[in-house]
């Protein structure tokens, strides 16, 4: 549809408003009109957009684009499809993204790759330990479905989500009182109001990450989360996802994670569903410690890192 047939479109449909106006039609065509003349207001919206107006709303999406691809290159040594990424970024919009960010939460893609323990890629300088890879063998490590059902984990992978990731370093420990950066603002008010409620046990400090149970996590930290931050899933990182995140994207504050002797609670569970897995990162940045502990342990000492799931 040109330029001008549009305008003519236009035009003659405020001549349908004024006959309207007059009396000269009824309530049904003038309604009908209504509806034309809206979408036709779009389309004339989009012909006369500025180009620099254009510009603006393609460059953010370029930009988040060609960083992710870098940050690809750098640690897998190869380039991915980021055509699903684009498409999720156009239908969110900038406004949204930008709001999750200021939250601490950056939008990523994590393409689908299996990553074993005898792989070298130019980025993966620190790896799981091996207790990790041995109980991934013996079939010792499973994943909660949105069932709760526990299936057993056959490989340790990315498999091609868009996500928000949470950059903050974690704390170093302070005999429990230790605290999130500007978690005032994030996941603060979350914990405090699910500890004001009595869903979540109490905590010496209301809005801490600290002293949850897992039960609570999947009950109604995780859901609470999604819900405040129109988010469509929210889930615990896997060990995977701990150890490579800070090596494939080493400008966010969490790369010092090493330099913490706090733990996080991870999305694994080992020998079943009563014993869920932690993992603590070692001096050199990687998670080289790592342990299972109990649904009903409240440690002050471990806290977690909500992943959100956005396609």
């Amino acid at each position: 549809m040109s330029t001008q047939i549009t305008l003519d479109q236009y035009r003659a449909l405020e001549k349908e408003f004024g006959n309207f106006l007059s009396g000269n039609v009824t309530q049904a065509q003038a309604d009908e009109a209504l509806q034309r003349l809206d979408l036709l207001r779009k389309k004339l919206r989009e012909f006369f957009c500025q180009p620099e107006e254009k510009k603006s709303l393609i460059k953010w999406i370029d930009r988040i684009l060609k960083a992710e691809d870098m940050a690809h290159q750098n640690f897998f040594g190869q380039t991915f499809d980021l055509t699903p990424f684009r498409q999720t970024l156009e239908k969110l919009g900038k406004q949204k993204v930008a709001s999750w960010r200021r939250l601490g939460m950056e939008i990523h893609y994590l393409p689908p790759f299996v990553f074993t323990q005898d792989l070298e890629l130019p980025g993966w300088k620190i790896k799981p330990e091996d207790w990790f890879w041995e109980k991934l063998a013996k079939s010792k490590l499973f994943l909660k479905s949105d069932s709760g059902e526990m299936i057993e984990m056959e490989r340790a992978e990315f498999l091609g989500q868009v996500v928000l990731v949470d950059t903050r370093c974690k704390p170093t420990y302070d005999n429990g009182r230790q605290m999130w950066k500007d978690d005032e603002e994030f996941l603060g008010p979350i914990m405090k109001q699910l500890r004001d409620e009595k869903k979540i046990a109490p905590y010496d400090l209301p809005s801490s990450r600290f002293g949850v149970l897992y039960q609570e996590l999947d009950d109604h930290i995780l859901p609470a989360i999604a819900k405040k931050f129109c988010i469509p899933s929210v889930q615990l990182e896997t060990t995977i996802m701990g150890n490579i995140l800070p090596q494939l994207y080493p400008e966010m504050p969490r790369h010092k994670n090493g330099i913490a002797n706090t733990w996080e609670c991870r999305a694994e569970h080992c020998n079943g569903v009563s014993h869920p897995l932690d993992s603590r990162e070692s001096n050199d940045g990687g998670p080289a410690v790592g342990d299972y502990g109990y649904v009903i342990s409240n440690w002050r000492s471990r806290s977690f890192r909500p992943l959100g799931v956005v396609a």
